[in-house]
C-alpha cells in the first residue's frame, strides 16, 4: 500500500485496458491485441529512460500528478478542459506554426514471424513531401524509431502511423495548415490540467476560431499563474487506435 502513494494505480489499469483491446490487424488478416510488449529489460539504464522506451510501444506517456507517477495513452483527441478569453491571462496566447521534423518514419523491431530477427516498417506521407518539396519534387524528412517491445508488423505500423500524424499535425493539408504550437498563461483555474491532457482553445487568434491541443508542458509560477504549452491535435490522428473517446467538454461563455 505504501508504494501506491507514489504510483497512480487506476491510471495504469485504464492504460492497460486500452492496450488489451482486440483490434483488426493493419498487416495481415484477423485481429490482435492492440499493444503488447514482448522484450527483455536487461541493460542498466535510468528508470526514466526505460519508462520512455517501454511506453513508446503503446503510444504512452508518463507524468507526475499530486506526487504520483501517472501513465496515460494517446488514443483520442477528446477535450477534457476548455480555455477561452475568460480563463486565460489577457493577451498571453502565443501561437507558432508547427514545423514537423519528419514526414517519413521507420520503425525497427524484432519480428516474431521471422524468429525475432530485426525488421522494419516505414510509413510516409507523400502529400506532405510534395507540399514542402515544391517544384523540385517530394522532399522526405526521414527519421527512425526503435520499438524494443513491438513484435509484429501490424503493431509497429499502428504506432508509427499515429506518431507520424501527430508530428505533421493531422492527415490532410487543411489540418496541417491549422496546426500550431500553443502557449499561454492562465490562473489557478487550470490546476486540474496536466501534461498529456487534451484541451480546447476558443480564441479569435486560433485558426477557425477554436482548436484542440495536447498539453506538453505545465508550470506553476510564484505568483500562482500557470504557464501551459501544447501542440494541436485532431480526431483523425487517432483513427487507428481503439479506446474510450468521451464527448468533448464545451467551453463556457466568456463573462
Amino acid at each position: 500500500d505504501f508504494a501506491e502513494t507514489f504510483f497512480d494505480v487506476q491510471a495504469a489499469i485504464d492504460a492497460a485496458s486500452i492496450c488489451d483491446q482486440q483490434v483488426t490487424k493493419l498487416v495481415g488478416t484477423g485481429t490482435e491485441t492492440q499493444f503488447k510488449f514482448r522484450g527483455v529489460i536487461q541493460e542498466e539504464k535510468p528508470l526514466r529512460d526505460w519508462l520512455q522506451e517501454v511506453l513508446m510501444n503503446c503510444l504512452g506517456y508518463y507524468t507526475f500528478a499530486f506526487g504520483k507517477l501517472k501513465i496515460g495513452i494517446r488514443n483520442n483527441s477528446s477535450v477534457v478542459e476548455a480555455f477561452t478569453e475568460g480563463n486565460i491571462l489577457f493577451r498571453s496566447l502565443e501561437l507558432a506554426p508547427l514545423k514537423p521534423s519528419f514526414n517519413h518514419l521507420t520503425a525497427n523491431f524484432a519480428d516474431q514471424d521471422f524468429g525475432f530477427v530485426n525488421n522494419s516498417v516505414a510509413v510516409y506521407d507523400i502529400d506532405h513531401a510534395a507540399l514542402i518539396g515544391g517544384g523540385a519534387g517530394p522532399l522526405f524528412l526521414k527519421s527512425n524509431v526503435n520499438l524494443c517491445g513491438a513484435s509484429t508488423k501490424s503493431q509497429a505500423a499502428r504506432i508509427v502511423s499515429v506518431r507520424l500524424r501527430e508530428e505533421l499535425g493531422g492527415t490532410s493539408a487543411a489540418e496541417w495548415k491549422k496546426a500550431r504550437q500553443v502557449s499561454f498563461k492562465t490562473t489557478v483555474l487550470a490546476l486540474n490540467t496536466e501534461p498529456g491532457m487534451v484541451c480546447s482553445m476558443t480564441h479569435p487568434d486560433m485558426p477557425g476560431g477554436s482548436g484542440e491541443f495536447r498539453v506538453t508542458s505545465w508550470r506553476l509560477n510564484k505568483d500562482f499563474s500557470i504557464d501551459i504549452q501544447g501542440r494541436t491535435t485532431t480526431d483523425s490522428m487517432y483513427d487507428l487506435v481503439a479506446g474510450p473517446k468521451p464527448a468533448d467538454i464545451e467551453p463556457s461563455p466568456v463573462p
